[in-house]
């Protein structure tokens, strides 16, 4: 009776696992077609990380990955290698890391630092959090009072402290500072950093907050994706907002956008954004980027951004102990043309 019994259980168990290595490259398919699209009426699904897809397909191509099913699950793990590789900044800023590790680069000539970093409501240890990473440049979102931050400046830099101060994005910097802008609703600040030296040039500087995402979970109801979806439309039109402002500049200026952008760098309500900047970590993140929630991050919603005349060394995140957002430290240096002036 065992050995009637044992090929119906065998020709059972191949079917569950070939089951499963369907559903993973299923799984892949509708992953890759969601990043391709993001289509604003699936905004909640574009919230999640881009790595839980790949869990998820991991899990089921684990389950299926045995007997008989060999090929269909290296065909199926290749889909997730070619997935992961696209797909996800986390694998290659860590892989990034190791390379590193074993050929570190050599040190750039001009560097300048700079760091971004949501105080999570403006708590005074955030401030030496920043400074203490000995930066040319701060960019704060849901800053503290101009004066404690003017105190800390000028501690650690003494005469050549600059401020550009608002409630929700300001801009601390070693050198001077020229104020050129603000959101009409405070969500950016804009001003012309020139660093100390000689032979400094000038380098146009916006620190902003964009719209708050609300955590939301309630999928089974219309309001939770329609007001994600008038989220990203919002994120849209407060870049418009900026980026029409600093359509003036010549196309040879130097300039850094960076703070608390409250979506994926890879998100396409970002996508007005790359037709003049880069992502300093997509060019040279190390480690694990991702920077809310602070502890526990699962995703890189604070950014720099640079014009190509700008060469970012190293970008990476750094854990905070009086905020929920982690800072984000960049390293740049000056490689590109001169000012058209």
């Amino acid at each position: 009776m065992t050995e009637e019994t044992q090929p119906a259980v065998s020709s059972t168990g191949s079917r569950w696992r070939l089951a499963a290595l369907a559903f993973s490259g299923v799984s892949c398919g509708v992953a890759w077609w969601l990043l391709a699209i993001q289509a604003d009426r699936l905004a909640w699904l574009l919230i999640l990380p881009r790595w839980t897809w790949l869990l998820v397909g991991l899990l089921f191509w684990g389950l299926g990955t045995r007997g008989r099913t060999r090929a269909t699950s290296l065909t199926v793990g290749l889909l997730w290698l070619a997935f992961t590789v696209a797909n996800i900044a986390e694998a290659t800023s860590l892989a990034r890391s190791l390379v590193r590790a074993f050929r570190p680069e050599a040190p750039a000539a001009r560097p300048l630092r700079v760091v971004t970093f949501n105080c999570g409501g403006g708590e005074e240890g955030s401030i030496e959090e920043a400074f203490a990473q000995n930066p040319d440049l701060i960019l704060f979102q849901e800053s503290p009072t101009s004066g404690l931050i003017q105190r800390s400046a000028a501690e650690h830099w003494q005469d050549q402290a600059a401020l550009a101060w608002e409630a929700d994005a300001s801009i601390a910097a070693r050198g001077t500072l020229t104020r050129r802008g603000r959101s009409p609703t405070g969500i950016w600040t804009w001003a012309t950093w020139l660093p100390p030296g000689d032979n400094s040039e000038a380098i146009e500087v916006v620190s902003l907050r964009l719209h708050p995402v609300p955590l939301r979970f309630d999928i089974w109801t219309g309001d939770c994706w329609r007001q994600l979806t008038r989220n990203r439309e919002t994120h849209r039109a407060e870049l418009k907002e900026l980026l029409r402002e600093l359509e003036g500049l010549p196309a040879g200026r130097r300039c850094i956008v960076g703070g608390d952008f409250n979506t994926p760098a890879r998100d396409l309500s970002l996508a007005a954004l790359r037709k003049r900047f880069r992502d300093a970590f997509t060019e040279a993140g190390v480690g694990w980027g991702n920077t809310i929630v602070n502890g526990m991050p699962v995703q890189r919603i604070d950014q720099v951004w640079i014009t190509p005349d700008l060469r970012a060394i190293e970008v990476r995140a750094l854990g905070s102990r009086h905020s929920d957002h982690s800072l984000v430290i960049c390293d740049l240096a000056l490689d590109g043309p001169p000012d058209e002036r």
